[in-house]
């Protein structure tokens, strides 16, 4: 059953009641933010470009909406033509894609958006795509290989809400545009391991199985905040400022640097996220946690690991969701 909305935490100690509102999109539509019990409910009924998939009882045949979704995740990348400023959501529901037998192809500027806690797609490939494109996922379950692979001047993001990887994600941006290209991971589990090439990338309460290899992309960002890590090798390469914050409990934690033509890699940390193995070329700057963890929204990699507790933290998390939604801006 489809619901046309998308439900956020609220803050935790102020009345919802400031936060509900209108985001203007055009054409005289606005999308309504109300609320329902204890959630923040986003209504897209007025997002003309959206698409209804149903791994158990759509067709192929049908039109896509949610009275007639389509079948497969395939055939619904196949029938949208998204763009960078008319971004497209394809709704999920029906439990495993076993439809989708051979792996998916998709296409930048969508987002899948999990309708049921059970959402399982098979392997997917990002290609396609000439311009700065964003990709988000909200509450998929991948059981096979995600990539996303560019070799251009653009810049790419690629937002994951409580989205799980069974096996590799690999993000990169090889072309010059890894410099502003951006992923961000939110309360998601790497089960296979992480390949990163990107100008900033940050995981924020995210756990991490296998190998993490940031590959050498200039002067990078990596923030690693909460979560757990598993056996996890991290590779460092190039001139790349690390941030680790949190609980890294494993013993097969380890941090290998790399000097590249773009520098060695800096490590900022506290004392209790360090792992127990340090080795190649690196810089450690040992920093109090403490003074890292005030509320200061910028961007979506710097929301607090926990629901915001006031009204403004929660405009801005909202702000920041329907950013990276292209969804446009709240009215004050």
């Amino acid at each position: 059953m489809f619901s046309n909305y998308i439900q956020i935490p609220p803050p935790s100690t102020t009345s919802l009641n400031n936060i509900v509102g209108n985001i203007n999109i055009g054409a005289g539509k606005n999308i309504a933010v109300t609320t329902s019990g204890s959630d923040i409910i986003i209504d897209l009924v007025n997002v003309s470009n959206k698409s209804f998939v149903d791994f158990v009882s759509g067709s192929d045949s049908n039109t896509g909406t949610s009275t007639s979704p389509w079948k497969t995740l395939q055939h619904a990348y196949n029938s949208i033509s998204p763009t960078i400023n008319t971004p497209h959501i394809i709704f999920i529901c029906g439990g495993n894609n076993d439809s989708d037998t051979s792996l998916i192809t998709g296409k930048p500027n969508v987002t899948l958006f999990a309708e049921e806690p059970t959402i399982q797609v098979n392997a997917l490939t990002i290609s396609g795509g000439t311009t700065n494109d964003v990709v988000n996922f909200f509450g998929i379950t991948f059981t096979g290989i995600v990539t996303w692979i560019r070799n251009d001047a653009t810049a790419i993001e690629l937002n994951c809400y409580n989205t799980q990887f069974f096996d590799l994600l690999d993000f990169e941006q090889n072309g010059s545009g890894a410099a502003s290209s951006f992923l961000y991971c939110q309360d998601c589990t790497l089960g296979g391991g992480l390949t990163v090439q990107a100008g900033q990338a940050t995981l924020n309460g995210t756990t991490v199985y296998g190998a993490l290899d940031y590959k050498d992309s200039g002067a990078a960002y990596f923030l690693l905040n909460g979560g757990d890590l598993y056996t996890t090798a991290i590779s460092l390469n190039g001139g790349i400022s690390a941030y680790l914050y949190g609980n890294m409990p494993d013993s097969g934690y380890s941090i290998t640097g790399t000097t590249t033509s773009s520098g060695t890699p800096l490590i900022n940390a506290d004392s209790s996220s360090l792992p127990p193995t340090l080795s190649g070329a690196y810089t450690l700057n040992l920093v109090s946690l403490a003074s890292h963890t005030s509320y200061t929204p910028i961007t979506p990699g710097n929301w607090a690991s926990t629901a915001p507790s006031t009204v403004q933290q929660g405009l801005d998390r909202l702000a920041a969701v329907l950013k990276i939604l292209n969804l446009g801006n709240p009215i004050p």
